[in-house]
C-alpha cells in the first residue's frame, strides 16, 4: 500500500524520505549544510515557467519541518544555487550561477537575512559550484570560468568585505573545480576535474600563500572519466574526496590513496556517479550519488566505518527515478542527503538517516 500524503517512508537501512516543500513547477536540490545536528540548510533551483530556474532555499530547524525560505533580494534573480556552507547560525553562505549572463551567484546569511553580495569580477561564462565557510573574514568559493575557447578553475575568497578571485592552476586547457574544504587559513583543499574526452581528478591547495596541484591516483578500472565532485574533513590527516565512477579517495597527510568504494550495480551497463560525502569521523563517513544507465536512475548511499566501505540500502523514491547530490553529516548525527525525484517535474527529495 502507498504511504500517505505527507507520510515519512522508511527504508530497511534506516534511511527516510522526509516530507519537503516545492514550488508549482517543481524544484531540486543540489547542496546541504549542517550548523549543528537541529539546523540544516539546503539549496537548489526553483524550476520557474520560463524553464530558466530561479535560486531556492529551504531551512529545517529542531525538530520542525523543511520550510521554504523567501527572499526578497533572490525574487527576480534568473539561476541556481549549488553549493552552501555554515560557519555559524549567523554565518551561511551559498553561491551558484546566474543564468544570465552566466556569471557567479553569491547569498548570505547573517542569521536574520539573506542578501546578495557581489562576487569577484569574472566576466560571463563563470560559475561556482563549491563554497567553504572558515569564519565571517574567511571564506572560500569555487568552480570555473571560460577563459577563450576553453575552461579554467575559479577560486574567490571572501576576506569579510569583498570576494576576490585568486589565481589558481589549469593543468588541462579544459579545468574546472566543483567542491572545496578549508581547514584553517594556510590548509584549504579544492578538488575537480581536468580534460574534455580523457577526464581525470584534479587537486589543488592552499597552504596561505598559493594554490598548487596535488598528485591524485587513478586505479585502472577508473582511468577516464573520473572527475572528482566532492570533499570533506575530518583532521587535516584524514580527508576524503569522491566523484564519477564511484571513485574514492583518501588524503592522510602525506599523500593521496585510492580506497576501494563498490558499485551500486552489478549491471556492466550501469556507472556508480558519487556526488557527495561528509566525513563526521575517522570511522563514519558518508558517500551519496546515483547509479544510471539503468531503466531509471536511482539513489546510491555508501559508509565507510573505518576500515571498508559498504553499500547502504536507501530509497528512490518516484516513476522516473531519484538522484542524490549531496550529504551532511554533522557530529552527533543525523545525517541528511538531498536531491530530487525524477517524475513529470522534478521534485525536490530529502532522506534522514539518523546514524
Amino acid at each position: 500500500m502507498a504511504p500517505a500524503a505527507g507520510a515519512v517512508t522508511a527504508a530497511p537501512s534506516g534511511w527516510q524520505v522526509v516530507p519537503s516543500p516545492n514550488p508549482p513547477n517543481g524544484a531540486a536540490l543540489a547542496g546541504v549544510t549542517a550548523v549543528s545536528p537541529t539546523n540544516f540548510w539546503a539549496v537548489g533551483v526553483d524550476i520557474a515557467p520560463d524553464r530558466s530556474g530561479r535560486p531556492f532555499i529551504l531551512h529545517q530547524t529542531g525538530t520542525g519541518a523543511w520550510h521554504a525560505v523567501d527572499v526578497p533580494a533572490l525574487r527576480s534573480v534568473s539561476g541556481r544555487l549549488a553549493a552552501v556552507s555554515a560557519g555559524s547560525a549567523n554565518d551561511v553562505w551559498a553561491v551558484g550561477v546566474r543564468a544570465v549572463p552566466g556569471a557567479p551567484l553569491t547569498a548570505h546569511f547573517d542569521g536574520h537575512t539573506w542578501r546578495l553580495v557581489p562576487s569577484g569580477p569574472v566576466g560571463s561564462g563563470a560559475a561556482l559550484l563549491g563554497v567553504a565557510t572558515l569564519s565571517s573574514t574567511n571564506a572560500w568559493a569555487v568552480g570555473s570560468r571560460q577563459s577563450g575557447p576553453s575552461t579554467a578553475t575559479l577560486v574567490e575568497h571572501w576576506n569579510g568585505k569583498a570576494w576576490q578571485v585568486v589565481p589558481s592552476p589549469n593543468p588541462d586547457p579544459v579545468s574546472s573545480l566543483s567542491a572545496v574544504v578549508a581547514l584553517s587559513p594556510t590548509d584549504v583543499w579544492a578538488v575537480g576535474k581536468q580534460g574534455d574526452e580523457f577526464v581525470l581528478p584534479l587537486v589543488e591547495h592552499w597552504d596561505g600563500h598559493v594554490w598548487s596541484t596535488v598528485a591524485v591516483p587513478v586505479p585502472v578500472p577508473h582511468a577516464e572519466l573520473v572527475g572528482l565532485t566532492s570533499i570533506s574533513a575530518v583532521s587535516p590527516h584524514d580527508i576524503w574526496a569522491v566523484g564519477q565512477g564511484h571513485l574514492t579517495e583518501h588524503w592522510n597527510g602525506h599523500a593521496w590513496q585510492a580506497v576501494p568504494a563498490p558499485a551500486g550495480s552489478t549491471d556492466p551497463d550501469a556507472t556508480t556517479n558519487l556526488n557527495g560525502v561528509s566525513a563526521r569521523s575517522a570511522r563514519d563517513v558518508w558517500a551519496v550519488g546515483t547509479v544510471s544507465g539503468t531503466p531509471s536512475p536511482r539513489t546510491v548511499t555508501e559508509h565507510w566505518n573505518g576500515t571498508t566501505w559498504t553499500l547502504v540500502p536507501s530509497p528512490t523514491p518516484g516513476p522516473g527515478g531519484a538522484i542524490l547530490n549531496a550529504v551532511a553529516a554533522p557530529a552527533g548525527g543525523p545525517t541528511v542527503a538531498v536531491g530530487y525525484v525524477l517524475a513529470n517535474q522534478a521534485r525536490t527529495l530529502v532522506l534522514r538517516n539518523a546514524r
